[in-house]
C-alpha cells in the first residue's frame, strides 16, 4: 500500500508539509528521487557528491521538514549531473519521519511522497571534452595531469561511465 492512510491527524498535517516541500523541487535530483537506469532497473538518488549523484536499489530514507533526505544503505557508483534527464513523471517513494516530530527510539513512521523521476542517459565524450570536464580537471589537481587515476576518470568519460 503507497498511500499514507495509516497515519494519524498530526502525523497527516506532518506529511502535507512535506509532500508540498517535495513537490517544489526543480533542478538537479535530490535524494530520494527515482532514476530509471539504462537497462531498465529503477534505483533512487541517495548521496550527493560534488560532480554528480550515487544511487542505491535499497536502504532507508529519512525526510526531513524541507522535504530533503538523507539515507542510510549502500551506494553505487555516482553518475554524472549530466547523465540525468527530468522524465516529468512523479512517483511515490517510501521515507519516513518522527511521529508528531518527537524522536526516540520506535518513533519512526512511513510515508510516501511525490518524488521525481529522471531517466540516466551516460553521455560519451571526446578526449577533449572529458578532459576539460570539471570532474577530471579536479582529479587532474589532485593526482596530477595523466596520473593515472587522472587518466581513468577521462577514459570513463570517455565512454559514458560512472566516474569513480
Amino acid at each position: 500500500m503507497q498511500d499514507n492512510s495509516h497515519l494519524d491527524d498530526r502525523n497527516q498535517v506532518i506529511a502535507a508539509d512535506l509532500k508540498a516541500a517535495r513537490e517544489a523541487f526543480t533542478g538537479k535530483p535530490t535524494v530520494g528521487d527515482f532514476v530509471m537506469m539504462p537497462d531498465g532497473r529503477m534505483e533512487r538518488c541517495c548521496q550527493d557528491v560534488m560532480h554528480g549523484m550515487q544511487t542505491t536499489d535499497g536502504g532507508s530514507f529519512f525526510v526531513h521538514a524541507s522535504g530533503h533526505g538523507n539515507f542510510s544503505g549502500a551506494l553505487n557508483r555516482p553518475q554524472l549531473w549530466e547523465y540525468f534527464q527530468d522524465t516529468g513523471e512523479p512517483r511515490l517513494g517510501k521515507f519516513w519521519f518522527f511521529s508528531h516530530n518527537h524522536t526516540g527510539a520506535g518513533r519512526g513512521v512511513d510515508v510516501f511522497l511525490p518524488c521525481r523521476v529522471f531517466q540516466l542517459v551516460p553521455i560519451a565524450m571526446t578526449d577533449e571534452q572529458a578532459r576539460a570536464h570539471p570532474k577530471a580537471q579536479a582529479t587532474a589537481e589532485f593526482w596530477g595531469e595523466n596520473h593515472s587515476d587522472h587518466l581513468r576518470v577521462i577514459s570513463r568519460l570517455m565512454a559514458g561511465q560512472p566516474y569513480c
